[in-house]
């Protein structure tokens, strides 16, 4: 009967190691480059076809053809409606991955319209702070583009998720 035990224990311990997900990839960003600049990391992270891909099929899942082709006039004009940093971010992050402009705002969005993740954010009695949330999204194309991002400014660490 042991050795049964055993034999199970140790075939459970092989299965859990097959299904175990590799961390995500850990991402630095240093917040001295220039917006377009910052975020040029994410090409080494993950394949940039890759990321047009799941992008593709996001926008096309969730966003009407309509509302793409509105955006288009907005994403021209960005510096009008989306104030900087965060502008030039979203005009560098098209650039390098050479797509529009407007697909990445809407990509910014579309979250806020198709995710409800419960998010916590709490402090321990020595400072620490802890970020937790669940990711409950509704497009299964994001579940392998998640990554831990680490911030840097002024040659120090100023966030890391």
């Amino acid at each position: 009967m042991m050795q049964l035990s055993a034999g199970l224990l140790v075939l459970l311990g092989l299965a859990g190691s097959l299904c175990a997900q590799p961390p995500p990839p850990t991402v630095v960003i240093n917040l001295n480059l220039s917006p377009e600049k910052r975020w040029e990391p994410l090409q080494k992270a993950f394949d940039i076809n890759r990321l047009k891909k799941a992008a593709g099929a996001l926008i096309a899942s969730q966003i009407p053809k309509w509302l793409r082709q509105a955006v288009n006039p907005i994403a021209m004009t960005l510096e009008k409606y989306v104030p900087q940093p965060y502008a030039g971010e979203i005009r560098g992050i098209a650039s390098f991955m050479k797509t529009n402009p407007a697909d990445v705002l809407i990509l910014n969005f579309a979250y806020e319209f198709t995710a409800y993740c419960t998010s916590i954010v709490a402090q321990d009695q020595k400072g620490n702070i802890y970020h937790g949330r669940n990711f409950d999204y509704p497009h299964l194309v994001l579940k392998n583009l998640t990554m831990n991002v680490v911030f840097y400014k002024n040659g120090m660490l100023g966030f890391h998720s």
